[in-house]
């Protein structure tokens, strides 16, 4: 799910700028697996807790 660009690949296009946005895609695509990680862990507590509900009954 991770996408790299190798730096030297940045260097050779923009630079300065095209590192940033490498910098700021890396960061987007980080939290952006992290928060589906929470959702995830999220919904399998949920259906934890729905079918220990139906046991319950």
């Amino acid at each position: 799910m991770t996408v790299r660009i190798s730096t030297r690949q940045v260097d050779g296009m923009t630079g300065q700028v095209g590192r940033y946005a490498v910098n700021l895609v890396d960061q987007m695509v980080a939290s952006l697996e992290s928060a589906v990680a929470t959702i995830l862990a999220h919904a399998q507590i949920v259906s934890v807790r729905s079918s220990t509900n139906l046991i319950c009954d």
